[in-house]
């Protein structure tokens, strides 16, 4: 009676620990998968909880103070000089043109961006000569009223990767192609002297942004190349500092500065994708204004 009693009451035992037990690992598949999603969904919403925008697409203009430069013909060939051309053909030294940009994150961490980046200007001017001026194989001679026209249109592809992203600082290395089809025209009567050439230079650079507010953005961009190969020579520099401001949760503005300096000079086909013959150096700051729309 009593090893029945025991065996009975160890049974019993028995039967109370695996219920225990399947109480909790039943608990225990609750509990972990949801751990799990927890786990997995805290990077997602502290990134949601950052100021950066996803995506973001501006529209605006630019007013700016520029110089240009150019001589089209190898110089070793005795063709024409360097030209200032705002002094030699009476192009205005002050311009308004179109911006327009658009750029995305394209990664769950935000710290993967591409972006789109346009600028378009057209100067056009007219002016009776006061000297000879020799542009390519053309000379238009002193007295002379010479129509001229020039555009230049720049469209920037990158890449940017954050390597610091917090609520504060966002700081991104990127990499990216610069083409920028430039053209010009010189008229008189039916003389025409004429070019349209493209020039896509490759740049690294660095994106530095502040949070000042969750509405109020500092942010600076820094764009470089150079670049000496054979008879080919090109250079360009980029910096911009810009203030953006959402007033509404999807709309902003933004008021900048920016400063571009470019220099090519080509006399063979050393530099793939560039049909210059001659050079051109191009001057230009300031400031530019857009509206964004950004989530």
């Amino acid at each position: 009676m009593r090893r029945r009693t025991i065996d009975s009451t160890m049974v019993s035992g028995m039967r109370a620990g695996c219920m225990r037990a399947a109480v909790v690992l039943a608990a225990c598949s609750l509990v972990f998968p949801a751990r799990a999603d927890d786990l997995a969904e805290a990077p997602r919403q502290a990134n949601d909880r950052m100021p950066w925008k996803r995506w973001a697409v501006q529209l605006g203009g630019y007013v700016s103070r520029l110089e240009s430069t150019v001589r089209l013909g190898s110089a070793s060939a005795g063709a024409a000089l360097e030209l200032n051309l705002e002094k030699a053909f009476g192009l205005q030294s002050s311009t308004t043109a179109v911006r327009a940009g658009a750029y995305a994150r394209v990664s769950e961490n935000l710290r993967h961006r591409v972006a789109l980046d346009f600028y378009g200007s057209t100067r056009v001017a007219s002016k009776t000569l006061t000297e000879d001026i020799t542009v390519g194989a053309t000379t238009f001679s002193a007295g002379s009223t010479v129509s001229s026209t020039t555009t230049l249109d720049i469209v920037k592809a990158s890449y940017a990767y954050s390597l610091l992203l917090d609520e504060r600082v966002d700081l991104a290395a990127s990499a990216g192609l610069y083409t920028m089809p430039f053209g010009f025209r010189f008229e008189r009567a039916s003389t025409v002297e004429a070019q349209d050439f493209t020039a896509p230079l490759p740049v690294v650079g660095l994106h530095l942004d502040f949070a000042m507010t969750p509405s109020v953005f500092l942010r600076q961009r820094l764009d470089l190349f150079y670049l000496a190969y054979g008879q080919f020579k090109g250079s360009l520099g980029s910096a911009t500092l810009a203030v953006e401001w959402f007033p509404w949760p999807l709309v902003g503005v933004a008021l900048g500065y920016e400063s571009l300096n470019i220099g090519v000079e080509a006399r063979s086909d050393d530099y793939p994708g560039l049909d210059l013959r001659g050079n051109i150096k191009y001057l230009q700051n300031g400031l530019f204004a857009y509206v964004t729309v950004a989530q």
